[in-house]
């Protein structure tokens, strides 16, 4: 296998390697020796950032190469330069676009990381990092935070007097004390662990805890949400990790909201990130008012591994397990929840049973009962409805008539397919609505579709227009009054059209 070099500047070397973790492109670009099937067939070379522009990556092509001096190569002003993301394709063959974006972005946030501070703070300026008043911005979920108000410092006792477990990392930027962001540093045993991320805007400001929790030897949660307890992220591989915390001091009125060790035995003292087996003693530390709940206030979905309210979720006797609502379907007539994946839907029966592969937990004979109910069922709405829209329609066509023979004489065939157009829809418009009102006996458990109006009076005054023009062309002499002669014979044509 013939293998090719690529030479990367040490000052962009730096940089790969605080990203190479999350980045499948830099850690090809750390690597010197390259299969040549996976390179351009011009591949550029001698690789560093931009000096001009440091958001930027300088390179030289195979061309300038050969039209400068080797000694110059990594100094020359004839070098070219691009963007990361536009960099990548002129390197290397078939690199997934989504890789490149994530490459692109992460170069990105280093080079603007410059200028910004993480500072470590423990004991009593715990507090300080937690008060609104210390914010930049209230703004994002550190803005949003439950802990940020005067009444809550009193809450933060937990923290300050457990000072050698738990401190806090905040995020400011070079001339501002104002804090960007702060994240809880746990550190026991020998675990080191970052928890949920808060800044005033995570989209700017949550990828630099996650680089620095890398650098400094953390690990941090893979979702930055009160759900996820469990699930965390170490060199860029997401794995799930039970963990459980001895305290010193325990005892306190009111206790922080915690997002990740949430469940404290309040007996031993001990912190959990998970319910563990004896719960006897088990409060659950998630209320913004400093309280504590019981027990089962939380419960762990065993499909996704997460938390959530005990209320929200359903135990699938069949399945063993227990998961959030909304993976579940209802079904009457097992009278049970059934995983949506394990689930279907019989329109005939207006139900959700098991599906095939797990026919053997159906009640079959619940389910024929049902069938039975709904085609009896079918059967008679059809005869109600049938009886109703003769009805309906009778009651337009007796209308039509009226309105006929009450009809004065127009001379003009286009005047009169205006007139009879007129009747058509008032009449269609006024009579028939008190059978979507549910003003007729006979639509008890009948739901009738209501006709589409526009629709309808447009076909027929279409209909009016050719009948007049044909009955112009027939008659040496005009009708006397053609609207009567017209609207007659739509009685006809109106019932066959429905009934």
């Amino acid at each position: 296998m013939e293998l090719k070099k690529i030479f990367v500047s040490e000052d962009l070397k730096k940089i790969l390697k605080k990203i190479e973790n999350n980045s499948i492109i830099a850690k090809l670009l750390l690597t010197e020796d390259h299969p040549i099937e996976s390179l351009q067939d011009d591949f550029v070379n001698y690789i560093s950032i931009s000096k001009l522009d440091i958001t930027k990556i300088s390179y030289l092509t195979p061309e300038r190469m050969d039209s400068i001096p080797a000694k110059d190569y990594w100094t020359s002003s004839k070098r070219f330069f691009a963007r990361p993301g536009s960099f990548v394709s002129k390197v290397f063959k078939n690199i997934p676009s989504k890789e490149i974006e994530i490459f692109a972005t992460l170069f990105r946030n280093i080079i603007s990381e410059q200028g910004l501070n993480f500072v470590i703070l423990e004991g009593e300026d715990v507090r300080s990092a937690y008060h609104h008043k210390a914010y930049t911005a209230q703004a994002g979920t550190l803005g949003n935070s439950c802990m940020k108000s005067e009444h809550c410092q009193d809450f933060l006792s937990f923290y300050v007097d457990n000072k050698d477990l738990v401190r806090v990392v905040t995020l400011t930027k070079d001339g501002s004390s104002g804090v960007l962001g702060r994240a809880l540093l746990w550190t026991f045993d020998d675990k080191k662990i970052m928890d949920r991320i808060y800044t005033i805007n995570d989209e700017e400001y949550a990828h630099y805890f996650k680089m620095w929790a890398d650098r400094n030897g953390y690990i941090y949660k893979a979702e930055q949400k009160w759900t996820n307890s469990i699930w965390f992220v170490s060199n860029g591989k997401k794995f799930i990790s039970k963990l459980e915390i001895k305290t010193k001091s325990w005892k306190y009125n009111k206790y922080p909201y915690l997002d990740t060790f949430k469940f404290l035995d309040v007996k031993t003292g001990l912190l959990y990130n998970y319910l563990p087996e004896d719960i006897s003693n088990i409060k659950t530390l998630c209320a913004p008012d400093g309280s504590a709940y019981g027990n089962q206030h939380l419960v762990m979905d065993d499909l996704d591994n997460l938390f959530y309210y005990y209320n929200e979720t359903y135990y699938l006797d069949y399945a063993k397990i227990r998961v959030h609502g909304n993976k579940t379907n209802f079904s009457e007539v097992n009278n049970c929840y059934i995983l949506r994946d394990d689930s279907e839907h019989r329109p005939d029966i207006e139900d959700y049973v098991f599906n095939s592969e797990k026919d053997q937990f159906n009640n079959k004979e619940a389910i024929l009962e049902r069938v039975s109910y709904y085609e009896k069922r079918r059967i008679d709405l059809e005869k109600k409805k049938k009886i109703l829209y003769k009805d309906f329609y009778g009651e337009i066509a007796s209308r039509m008539n009226v309105g006929a023979q009450s009809a004065s004489e127009v001379q003009s065939p286009s005047e009169a397919a205006a007139q009879a157009a007129d009747q058509v829809r008032r009449i269609t418009l006024s009579a028939p609505r008190r059978y979507w009102r549910g003003e007729t006996p006979a639509n008890s458990n009948v739901q009738m579709t209501e006709p589409n109006y526009d629709e309808l009076i447009e076909n027929l005054e279409s209909q009016l227009r050719e009948n007049l023009l044909e009955n112009e062309d027939a008659q040496p002499t005009p009708d006397p009054n053609p609207t009567n002669t017209v609207i007659s014979n739509f009685t006809a044509s109106v019932l066959r059209r429905f009934l």
